[in-house]
Order: C-alpha cells, then sequence, then structure tokens
C-alpha cells in the first residue's frame, strides 16, 4: 500500500513538475472558488516566478518519492502526510490570497511536523525526534506569527487580501509602514529558511526525520521562506529599499558562515548537511538582498544579475543537497549509524551509494560546475538507482553482519 502512495506520489509530481515548467515559459492562468475559504475564497495564480517554485517541488519530489519506495518498503509510516507535505509546498508559490496561502503555508508545516515526529513514531532515537518536532512545531509556528500580523496590516492597510491589490497599492503606503510590515514578513520567512539567527530548528528536526523527509525540506521547503521573500521585497511592498536589501546581506553573510563553522566540527552526517544547508540559504539570502539592494538604488541590471544567481544557486542546492540527503539515508540504512567516526571502507560494501555521495560531494564543492553549468542534476538519478541497488547494499550488508558474528562466536568459543 504505501509503495503505491509513493509511486502515485511520484507521478503526481511529475505533472507538476511540467505546470512549473509551463509556468516558468510564460504560460498564465488563475483560479477562484468563493465559496471553499472565507475571506476572500481560494484563489490560486501562476506566473514565471511560482512556477520556477513549483517546478522545483516537483522535481525533487519525484525523486523522492521514487526513493521512498525502496527506503521506507511496506513502511506506511508518513506517506501520507508525505504526500500532503508535497502538495502544500506546490500550493504555496501558487497562492494569490492570504487565507489560501495561510492554509497552504500551515498544512505544509503540519505535514512536516508529523513527518519528523515519525522518527518517535517508529522508535528510531524516540526522544531526540520528538524534541525535535517540539522545537520545530515551536519555531515554524513563531515564524507564522509574524508573517500572518504582516499580512493582516497589509490586508487592512489595502483595504484587499488579494496579493495582486497589495502591489497596487503598496507605493502609496509610507516607508515606514511598508518597512514594519516587510520586517514581519521577513521574520517569518527566514524563520522557514533556516537562516541564522532563527536557525536552531533546522539540526535538529533533518536528522530526526526519515531521509527522504530530509532531502524534501532541505531541497525545497527551506527554499519557500526564499520565495516569499522574494514576492515581499519585490511584488507586494515594492518600490524596495536599499535598508531590506542590507537586512538580507547581513543576514545571509552570517548564516553562510556560521553555516561552515557548524558543519566542519559535527560528526553527525545527516546534521552536517543541515548545517551545509544554511549555509547555502545563507548564500541564497546574500544574493537576493544583492538584488534588493541594487533594484533601491535603481540599478536594474545589476539587480537582475544578483537575483538570476541568487535562483541559480536556489536550484543548484536542491539538486545536490537532495542528492547527498538519499545517499546519507543509504549509508544509514547500510550500516546503521551516522557517525562519521565509525564509517570507513563503504566504498566496497555501498559501491552505488558511494559513487552518488561521491558525486554530490564534488557538486558541493562546486567543481562540477565548473566542468557544466547542469553537473549537478545527476542528482535526480540517484533515486532511480536507489530502488533497485537498496537490495544490494543491504544484502551485502546483512551478509558482513553475519559473517562478524560467525568470527565473534568462533573467537569466544577458542577462548573458552
Amino acid at each position: 500500500m504505501a509503495s503505491v502512495v509513493y509511486a502515485l506520489t511520484a507521478l503526481l509530481s511529475a505533472a507538476v513538475t511540467t505546470a512549473g515548467i509551463a509556468g516558468l515559459l510564460g504560460a498564465r492562468w488563475s483560479t477562484r472558488i468563493e465559496w471553499l475559504v472565507p475571506l476572500g475564497g481560494f484563489e490560486l495564480e501562476m506566473d514565471p516566478l511560482a512556477g520556477l517554485f513549483v517546478a522545483l517541488v516537483g522535481a525533487v519530489a519525484v525523486a523522492t518519492s521514487i526513493y521512498a519506495v525502496g527506503y521506507a518498503g511496506r513502511d506506511r509510516r508518513g506517506c501520507v502526510a508525505h504526500a500532503a507535505f508535497i502538495g502544500a509546498m506546490a500550493l504555496v508559490p501558487l497562492a494569490a490570497n492570504v487565507m489560501t496561502f495561510v492554509l497552504a503555508w500551515e498544512l505544509m508545516s503540519l505535514a512536516s511536523y508529523v513527518l519528523v515526529l515519525d522518527g518517535a513514531r517508529a522508535g528510531r532515537e524516540a526522544s531526540a525526534s520528538t524534541h525535535a518536532a517540539w522545537v520545530y512545531a515551536v519555531m515554524t509556528h513563531a515564524g507564522l506569527a509574524c508573517m500572518l500580523a504582516g499580512m493582516l496590516l497589509l490586508t487592512a492597510w489595502t483595504g484587499s487580501p488579494r496579493f495582486a491589490d497589495w502591489g497596487a497599492a503598496a507605493p502609496a503606503l509610507g516607508a515606514g509602514a511598508r518597512s514594519l510590515v516587510w520586517a514581519l514578513l521577513a521574520l517569518g520567512f527566514a524563520a522557514k529558511a533556516g537562516a541564522v539567527p532563527l536557525h536552531v530548528w533546522l539540526p535538529l528536526a533533518h536528522p530526526a526525520a526519515p531521509s527522504h523527509v530530509s532531502a524534501l525540506m532541505s531541497a525545497v521547503m527551506i527554499k519557500l521562506g526564499v520565495y516569499g521573500l522574494l514576492r515581499a521585497s519585490f511584488l507586494w511592498l515594492a518600490p524596495a529599499q536599499v535598508g531590506w536589501g542590507v537586512a538580507l546581506l547581513l543576514v545571509g553573510a552570517l548564516s553562510a558562515v556560521a553555516g561552515v563553522l557548524y558543519a566542519v566540527v559535527d560528526r553527525d552526517l545527516k546534521r552536517l548537511l543541515a548545517f551545509s544547508s544554511i549555509e547555502n540559504v545563507g548564500i541564497v539570502f546574500v544574493g537576493t538582498g544583492a538584488a534588493v539592494a541594487f533594484a533601491a538604488t535603481g540599478l536594474p541590471s545589476l539587480a537582475l544579475l544578483a537575483l538570476v544567481a541568487a535562483l541559480y544557486h536556489a536550484v543548484n542546492h536542491a539538486a545536490f543537497k537532495s542528492l547527498l540527503f538519499m545517499a546519507a539515508g543509504g549509508v544509514l540504512h547500510g550500516t546503521g549509524t551516522r557517525d562519521m567516526e565509525l564509517l570507513g571502507g563503504l566504498i566496497k560494501r555501498q559501491p552505488w551509494t558511494a559513487t552518488c555521495f561521491l558525486v554530490g560531494a564534488i557538486a558541493i564543492a562546486a567543481s562540477l560546475q565548473k566542468i557544466h553549468p547542469t553537473g549537478t542534476y545527476v542528482a535526480w538519478a540517484y533515486p532511480f538507482l536507489t530502488v533497485g541497488f537498496f537490495a544490494a547494499d543491504s544484502a551485502v550488508s546483512r551478509a558482513q553482519s553475519h559473517l562478524r558474528s560467525t568470527i565473534d562466536y568462533v573467537a569466544r568459543r577458542t577462548a573458552s
């Protein structure tokens, strides 16, 4: 049953990817169902920015859903929450009014909370998973409170809950009012992105969640915080102000440096990757902040260049980080540990996992980008290999475990 759910999720995610690519290429559409949601109805709208993030959600979801078939097997825990998580993330960029956005955002948060808590329900490091889920719930809802406060202020001042109306009415608002709303929205979106100092949930939640969920959270979910900042800075509250860009530059630089420093001293494989995600989000924030600052100072060409760099790195990070988290899941599945001090010689025991991890490691070191700008997209081939190779790697691991047990038994008998 679980395998069927994951397979259907992969197929639907492929359709989402196609729709996102079409939107990115200019196919615009909108839909509104008045009776479905109070205070403005259920409203979706596709534009190129939404299309980019919808395509990103769909592409990573295809990979993680196929991976989950081999990783989770017949374990039904989390398969429905996994599908709901992906669906909610696909709706967030399409939301066109406050209620639709908040409902999609909250569903995304609740589904991911359930998936983080799955480690405790499955008996894997139960206390650590419970603590991680609790910290994640507190931080994500604190961020939601800030974001909702900003949206409600903007709704009151513009007289409309629709995002399109905000962009038209925002220039008439005072600079102080727009900066207040931007600060509240930025706090909410930065908390979801895991930027320093709002990052405390990220190195706890990523290791606690199943590896295909960690890949989704790191590759896609935290990028939706970046999406929100782009919407707020360039569309909802335009024209941008220099101070907004400077704030993003400072937070981005702090996140990038802190993420690296935390990563180099950590022994836990998945937590190291989580700290690396903080670093890479910081890099994206630096590009976004530069784009906002350049736009505010009347330098559109430089703003466009910085924005393209930020978005390119966001897509690039989604590719190689999803690969690395799924490869880390393969290591954990085969060895039973995330402690890198206890790992070694894996290329003999898990050759396909080791090879794919090497590709991801080279990509994160930026070597593949120097060879070819699309080099890291081999990351999304890994889940297709995983379904077949998990069985092989697991069989080798079990055989070696039995061999070690036999040797230990013979040694004890000989000693006695």
